[in-house]
């Protein structure tokens, strides 16, 4: 296990009492990536979000009391709260205040401090796939873009039993102005959309280039923008080719 996170419950106060020595002897054994992140909000936020949850904070004297005397309880329950969670607060490396952000604000945020954007850990996994589409498309695609239209080389008698990976079929593939057309608007989606996957913390993202049987067009594109992705990012770019052993492409 290389990479833990624990959400603490304020009500465990064996727990809590514990921390300190915890978090010491983690330190102590060389645990140098270790950070404590708190998360806090403006009394008259956690009040509001009490009320709109309609749950007792779990610290309140007065869990059962409503209007009044119910927001007394609650802020009661947050003052207690802050005091059990001083100690830790004090040994915070990160400090987030939610008072004005929403849920999906607070993820993009976590995902930014420790997604894999972030550089802290692994950069998300992208990988390119052939394949035909009369064996189906890939399951996992993220992305499917269709190359259809391009010409075939199945139809150039010598051409034929090659495969999209061979150079003759290549340059056959790659010589046409509408592929290269094509390569320039894959290329710019896909720059445009690798940084974004990543800032929200995928892991994996599939992009499927599609011929008809995925032997010849669909192959040599899939090399050729892995390729020029690859180096105008920085990223290093998996390919696959599932069904380039299928046999010849027919129509």
């Amino acid at each position: 296990m290389t990479r833990v996170a624990l959400g603490i419950d304020v009500r465990v106060r064996a727990f809590l009492g514990e921390v300190e020595n915890v978090l010491q002897l983690l330190e102590a054994g060389g645990q140098r990536d270790l950070q404590v992140l708190y998360l806090d909000a403006s009394d008259e936020t956690l009040l509001r979000r009490f009320s709109e949850t309609r749950r007792p904070h779990p610290l309140s004297a007065e869990g059962e009391a409503s209007g009044a005397e119910g927001a007394l309880a609650v802020l009661d329950g947050v003052r207690v709260e802050r005091e059990r969670l001083a100690p830790l607060r004090a040994r915070a490396t990160r400090v987030i205040d939610t008072t004005n952000t929403s849920v999906h604000e607070l993820r993009r945020h976590l995902v930014a401090q420790f997604g894999p954007a972030s550089g802290a850990t692994a950069r998300m996994v992208t990988r390119i796939v052939s394949f035909g589409f009369k064996y189906g498309t890939p399951v996992d695609a993220d992305v499917v873009l269709d190359v259809r239209f391009l010409d075939n080389p199945y139809f150039v008698p010598e051409l034929r039993p090659l495969s999209g990976q061979d150079a003759a079929v290549a340059r056959f593939v790659l010589g046409s102005p509408e592929t290269q057309e094509f390569l320039r608007h894959a290329r710019s989606l896909i720059e445009y959309m690798l940084p974004k996957c990543e800032r929200e913390g995928k892991s994996y993202l599939t992009i499927a280039i599609g011929c008809t049987g995925g032997r010849h067009r669909s192959v040599t594109v899939a090399d050729a923008l892995a390729h020029d992705v690859s180096a105008s990012l920085g990223a290093p770019i998996a390919v696959l080719h599932r069904d380039v052993q299928r046999g010849e492409e027919r129509k």
